[in-house]
Formats: C-alpha cells, structure tokens, sequence
C-alpha cells in the first residue's frame, strides 16, 4: 500500500485559488487595446499638475468648451501615478493584480456564503469552481485597461464584508464606510449601482424583524435593522462627501441614452440572445434567467438562507435586465 496523501483539502483550496488567480491575471496582461485608458491617464496628470479638477472638457476642441466632471478621478491620478513609475507594462500589470485580487475575492465569498447556505462538503469545490467559470466567461470582455476594473473588486470586497462581519457591526461599518468612499472615487457609477442594491439588507433585516418570527427559515444575517440601516446610511454619507460624485453620477445617466445604443455590453440581456453568434453570447443572453433560478433553488430549500443576499441577487437581475451584464 502507498503512502496516504498529505495533501489535505485546505492544499486544494490554496492551489486552486493560486490557479484561478493566475488564470485571470494571465487575461488581464494582455496587449492594451482600449484607447481610453490614454485620456484617463492625461488627465491624472492635469490633475496632479493643477491640484485641482477640471470643470470642462480638457481634451475638447470645441470652443467654448463643454462642462466635464470627472467621476473616476482617483482612478485617473493612480494610472498617472503608475505610468509614470513604469509605463504601460506597469498599467497592465496593475489592472492584472486588480482581476487576480477581484476573482480570489468572489472565490472567497462564494465559498463562504455556500458553507452557510449548507452545501455538503463534497460539493463546495465543483460549486465554488463552477461559479468561477460562469463569471470569468462573463467578464472576459470587460477585463481591460479601465476604471470599471475596480467594481469587480469592490463588489467581492463589500460582499465578504456584508455576509462575514454582521456579528462585529462596527467593524463592518467602518470597512464597509471606507471601501465605498473609496470605490465613489474611483468609479462613481460602479458604487451608486452598490447602493441601490445595498439597500437589499437594511430591508431584509426589516422584514425579518416585522414577519420572520424565530420560527422563519430566513437566516438573520443583517443583525437588526437599525444596525443594517446604519451600516447602510454611513455608506450613502461616504459617497456623497466624495468630490465629484453626486454631479458625476448625474452626468454619467444623462448620457446613457445617446450611449448605450452604441455599447453592447450596456443593452439590455436579451440582446445578446438576438444577436447571439458564438456560445459566449448565448451564455451571456441566459445568465440573468439562470442567476434568477439560482434565486428560486436557493428559497425553495431554504437552509440557512441569507434574505439580504437573495434581495441583492434579484436586484442584479433586474439591473441585467435594464443595463446588460457588462458592468
């Protein structure tokens, strides 16, 4: 007889975050092809050369110049930052080290929150590695030189912070307090989107505290709702403190209209369905629908069933359904 394996299932687990890890970050080096990033890093530099925001389109040639508000500013004086310390090797290495960190982060949540939904053991692996799968063909497109980069990151962050600290609420505030303050900076829209389907938890909690009863299958996982609705209202504060992001996220929604039609990733899911000419918009026209029947399995067994969590899922069904899947 052989010796027995010493390669117990916490060597898998590393090895395979090691592996999903550099899988994505593989993608993420590639050649940049996206030209914006370009403009993004000119006008970190104006920034960092004035000390202040420009309020009109710097890059315009029309005269008089258009207003212009920047709502991804730290995002554009980082890149600034960074291409002046190693040039676009070092750009492309950084967004690398953001998708590399992104996926790991999602791994990591969506072990955990599978681990307290009751999964058996056995199958914790081939779910968590499945989702993966699913996501990463998902983003593939959108894994490129861009400040959008950061709303996969934040989103895993926030959601770690959201399901793992709810027993430590003040911890949770602050994390969570200072990852949005941070995340409105970087890319505006990306963290307005977060709120909305935020205020998921203070209503779940809400909700339990009203009809669930000790008796309810719903697992409190929101604490009570002042708690929820704290945590929730100094979320909101740090974006609103944020410089730029109140008018950014007005200037970014006036301009969807005369936008989305021209980018594919902002229309609606069943578009990809219409147009569908490889499997990859095919997976991306049913990913909502299958997200959504996720939902509905997950409610029908109701075994340590977060509520706050399916509210947020089914919010993120709803914004695929009105703004597409890319973001």
């Amino acid at each position: 007889m052989g010796r027995p394996s010493t390669c117990g299932p916490s060597r898998w687990w590393t090895a395979a975050l090691i592996a999903l890890a550099t899988a994505a970050g593989l993608v993420a080096l590639r050649p940049i092809w996206d030209v914006d990033i370009f403009w993004h890093i000119a006008a970190g530099r104006w920034i960092l050369q004035n000390g202040a925001f420009p309020t009109t389109d710097i890059f315009s040639f029309v005269v008089p110049p258009r207003d212009w508000v920047t709502f991804q500013w730290l995002y554009e004086v980082l890149c600034a930052q960074v291409d002046e310390m190693g040039g676009l090797t070092a750009i492309r290495v950084l967004h690398g080290a953001l998708t590399s960190l992104a996926f790991v982060a999602f791994v990591w949540f969506a072990l955990r929150y599978l681990r307290l939904a009751g999964l058996r053991k056995e199958l914790l692996l081939p779910a968590v590695l499945i989702l993966f799968a699913l996501l990463f063909a998902l983003y593939a497109d959108r894994v490129r030189a861009r400040p959008h980069i950061f709303n996969l990151l934040c989103w895993s962050l926030a959601l770690n912070i959201l399901l793992t600290l709810s027993a430590r609420p003040r911890l949770q505030a602050f994390l969570l307090t200072f990852l949005v303050f941070l995340w409105s900076n970087l890319h505006a829209g990306g963290s307005f989107i977060f709120l909305v389907v935020l205020a998921a938890w203070p209503l779940s909690a809400w909700l339990l505290a009203r009809w669930g009863g000790a008796s309810s299958k719903w697992a409190a996982g929101t604490g009570t709702a002042p708690q929820a609705g704290l945590v929730f209202g100094l979320a909101v504060t740090a974006a609103l403190v944020s410089p730029n992001w109140l008018r950014g996220v007005g200037q970014a929604y006036s301009m969807l209209g005369g936008s989305e039609a021209m980018i594919a990733e902002w229309l609606p899911f069943y578009h990809y369905l219409a147009i569908a000419s490889n499997p990859l918009h095919l997976l991306a026209g049913i990913a909502p629908l299958l997200g959504l029947a996720a939902v509905v399995l997950v409610v029908r067994q109701g075994k340590g069933l977060r509520l706050e969590v399916v509210l947020t899922a089914l919010g993120l069904v709803g914004f695929a359904h009105e703004r597409g899947v890319g973001d």
